[in-house]
C-alpha cells in the first residue's frame, strides 16, 4: 500500500525546504520595505544593480544578457525594465542595423538611486544576518555551495 501524504509528512520546521521558504520570504519582505524609500523592490534593485554591472564592465546590454545575468525570467525583467525607464532609472535606446534590439543604459538618476539603494540593502543585510554571529562567514559559504552545485550558469542541473 501506498503511503498517503499525511505519514511522510514532516514536521515544518523539519523542512529544509519550507524553512528556507520561510526565511527568503522574511528576508525579501524586510528588503521591499527598506527600498521603499528608494522607489524600488529588491527585484527591481537586483535588475539595475546587474545593469550597473555590466554597464562598469563595458557590455552591451540587452534584455537577455540582464535577464542571463541576474538570473530573473525573461518576461519578468521585460516589465522591470519598462518601470524602471518609466522612473527614469534607465534608458533604452536603439542602435546598430537592428532596429528592433533597444539597449539598456542607467541614467544619472538611475545612479543616484542605485547608490541609496546599495546603503539601504546594506544595512538590511547587515541586520537580517547578525543573529549568525561568527556563523555568517561558514553560512556564505554552503549558500555558494548550493548554488554552484545546482546551477551551470545557463540552467540547473
Amino acid at each position: 500500500m501506498e503511503k498517503n501524504f499525511y505519514e511522510w509528512l514532516e514536521e515544518p520546521e523539519e523542512m529544509i525546504g519550507f524553512l528556507f521558504w520561510k526565511i527568503t520570504y522574511l528576508w525579501q519582505r524586510k528588503m521591499n520595505k527598506s527600498l521603499k524609500k528608494a522607489d524600488l523592490t529588491h527585484t527591481h534593485f537586483a535588475l539595475l544593480s546587474g545593469a550597473a554591472w555590466l554597464q562598469k564592465e563595458g557590455e552591451i546590454i540587452t534584455q537577455t544578457k540582464l535577464a542571463n545575468f541576474t538570473q530573473t525570467n525573461v518576461m519578468v525583467t521585460s516589465k522591470i525594465i519598462k518601470i524602471l525607464e518609466n522612473k527614469n532609472f534607465i534608458e533604452r535606446r536603439n542602435e546598430g542595423d537592428d532596429t528592433r534590439a533597444k539597449y539598456v543604459y542607467i541614467t544619472e538618476k538611475g545612479l543616484e538611486t542605485l547608490g541609496k539603494a546599495s546603503k539601504i540593502t546594506e544595512e538590511v543585510n547587515q541586520e537580517f544576518f547578525e543573529p549568525l554571529g561568527d556563523e555568517k562567514e561558514h553560512f556564505t559559504h554552503n549558500m555558494w555551495t548550493l548554488l554552484y552545485s545546482k546551477f551551470d550558469g545557463d540552467d540547473f542541473k
